[in-house]
């Protein structure tokens, strides 16, 4: 299964991300709140990255499909390993 992920920044806190999976395109405004980086508790972040690796962390979950229009991260960071398995992901890229 092939998984494209493209994000493009709209402003501070705000992207747009295409995913092409199986040959289906989807697209999904992503919302990332200051509080939910601190959370993070990485020295440096690149949020377009962190933005790629969060929906990839939700595209375990299900196909692109299944990912609502609107994402916006503060409503994850209180889902049970949600948090660490991001934090884990942006160390190793």
């Amino acid at each position: 299964m092939t998984v494209d992920v493209s994000v493009t920044t709209l402003a501070d806190s705000e992207y747009t991300v295409e995913v092409n999976q199986d040959e289906r395109s989807t697209r999904h405004h992503v919302v990332v709140p200051q509080d939910f980086v601190d959370r993070l508790a990485l020295p440096e972040i690149d949020r377009a990255e962190l933005v790629e690796q969060a929906v990839r962390r939700l595209l375990l979950r299900g196909p692109n499909t299944t990912l609502p229009a609107e994402i916006d991260l503060a409503a994850l960071r209180d889902e049970p390993g949600f948090l660490l398995a991001l934090h884990n992901r942006m160390r190793h890229t």
